[in-house]
């Protein structure tokens, strides 16, 4: 039991947990407990963003699969934009920016018709008396139906390191990130749920890949393009071991959800994930102080501030640098707190015409180091440790 204060829902969580909610229990309990209090309740740009973005994918894959094609023309997508932009309340300012994820979506993506078993599909699995659900965004079979291949649209400005989402193990990027992990789960072992001619919902009798052992899941962000000009991916990977040893996960994750619920302990966990995520910052148990003022931005105004707050802190910071920096070039190295600010020098190669350098190496020649490269020097301002000795001389 943590020290919080026990809290309880006005009503029982519904038996029907969404990959969103759950997201919020694995990175903190009580966000989702702040998630179900303030269930739908607001909506931001980036929302209405992310909803146009992925009505668009799946209206232009349905289009291509109805008509048996590979590939998307961006023209029919530039189509499909307009329609969804049409229909839909997405701020005016983000709509350049769709049109631009689209385009670069529609020029790279590509499909076998026949082996998609998911677009903006909805899945369910069944752990004990609750039901998991998440919607998929897209699922392809490979390999003849043993293996399955899973893509999740981002539409954030950013992507996360690979050391967020995978671990590296014998040179396997192996999946740890929770969304990607749920996502292969519900494939593998769930059923997808299709709705009926009266609105409601009917899970259907059997999964979509039944011989699959290996399992390929990757974030797409098209809004962001790496060095090739290619979208931005984060492709992952696990066997079917590692993923039943995450079906167990995910049941120990259920148990402790019910332990929430009965008990009102609902732990509140300071992480960047955690807080940039959760829905009602100013309710959380630890003060902002001890959370490192994270989640104190909520709001465009409250941005627009920081940031400028930021940039006169900068300013304050290289003119004190400046200082420093001036008083050690005039004094010599400043010893204080343990640490010595000193001017370090330095040198480095680099190569001084890299257009003919190059040149010279794709043309094969012997290249002679003096010919192109020259060597440099700088001066850093730098902190370091004080070592034993300089300690014993205080």
């Amino acid at each position: 039991m943590t020290s919080f204060k026990p809290v309880h829902l006005d009503a029982p969580l519904p038996r029907t947990l969404r990959q969103t909610w759950l997201r919020h229990f694995n990175l903190c309990p009580r966000s989702a407990f702040l998630a179900s209090k303030y269930a739908d309740s607001m909506t931001t740009a980036a929302m209405a963003r992310g909803t146009a973005v992925h009505e668009i994918f799946a209206r232009s894959t349905a289009h291509a699969l109805s008509t048996q094609e590979a590939v998307i023309p961006p023209d029919v997508v530039k189509t499909v934009v307009d329609e969804v932009l049409a229909e839909q309340s997405v701020p005016f300012e983000e709509h350049d920016g769709i049109r631009e994820m689209a385009w670069r979506w529609a020029t790279e993506f590509a499909m076998d018709p026949d082996s998609v078993v998911a677009v903006e599909t909805l899945f369910q699995l069944e752990v004990g008396d609750w039901t998991v659900r998440a919607r998929v965004d897209f699922a392809e079979l490979l390999e003849d139906g043993k293996a399955l291949l899973i893509r999740d649209y981002k539409t954030s400005r950013a992507a996360p390191p690979f050391d967020e989402v995978a671990r590296k193990v014998n040179g396997r990027l192996v999946a740890k990130n929770f969304q990607l992990v749920l996502y292969a789960l519900l494939v593998a072992f769930g059923v997808p749920v299709r709705e009926t001619s009266d609105g409601g919902e009917e899970p259907e009798p059997f999964g979509v890949a039944p011989q699959a052992r290996d399992f390929h899941m990757e974030f797409v962000y098209p809004g962001l393009e790496n060095a090739e000009g290619k979208m931005v991916t984060r492709p992952v990977e696990l066997d079917m071991l590692e993923l039943a040893e995450y079906r167990s996960s995910l049941e120990g994750l259920i148990a402790r959800v019910e332990k929430s619920e009965r008990s009102g302990d609902w732990p509140a966990v300071v992480s960047d994930a955690a807080c940039g995520e959760c829905p009602a910052p100013g309710e959380c148990p630890i003060p902002q102080e001890v959370r490192n003022w994270r989640g104190r931005i909520n709001t465009m105004e409250q941005a627009g501030e920081a940031a400028m707050a930021l940039d006169r802190q900068k300013a304050e910071l290289r003119a004190a640098q400046t200082e420093l920096r001036n008083f050690a070039k005039a004094n010599g190295s400043i010893r204080s707190g343990g640490k010595v600010w000193e001017l370090v020098y330095s040198e480095h190669e680099e190569v001084a015409d890299k257009e003919a350098f190059f040149a010279a190496v794709d043309r094969g020649e012997r290249v002679d180091r003096s010919e192109f490269m020259r060597t440099k020097g700088r001066t850093d301002f730098r902190a370091r440790d004080l070592t034993v000795e300089e300690q014993g001389d205080e």
